[in-house]
């Protein structure tokens, strides 16, 4: 008899369960709202800060947000908001 590996098995009930992937997976979401507002869920830690750019350690990588008069207007253990001139968002 063959056996699934545990991270395929993990992603047939994810799938079968129709559980979203941000929630499944802790993976990053990223939503922009307009051009002053930005929000980072499942974030792992605040590298940069400064009013010209703000980065954020993921899971997956690292985001950049550059802009004008940017600020952390709140953070919790899961997510943030970001407020200011957004001017170019960089995943690296």
């Amino acid at each position: 008899m063959k056996h699934k590996k545990p991270k395929k098995l993990a992603g047939d009930i994810v799938n079968t369960l129709q559980i979203p992937r941000d929630l499944a997976y802790r993976d990053v979401v990223v939503t922009i709202v307009g051009s002053s507002e930005l929000y980072i869920e499942n974030y792992k830690s605040i590298l940069e800060y400064e009013d010209w750019g703000i980065l954020v350690q993921t899971k997956k990588g690292k985001i950049r947000v550059e802009g004008r008069n940017l600020k952390i207007e709140y953070y919790t253990s899961e997510e943030m908001k970001i407020q200011g001139c957004i001017l170019h968002v960089y995943h690296e």
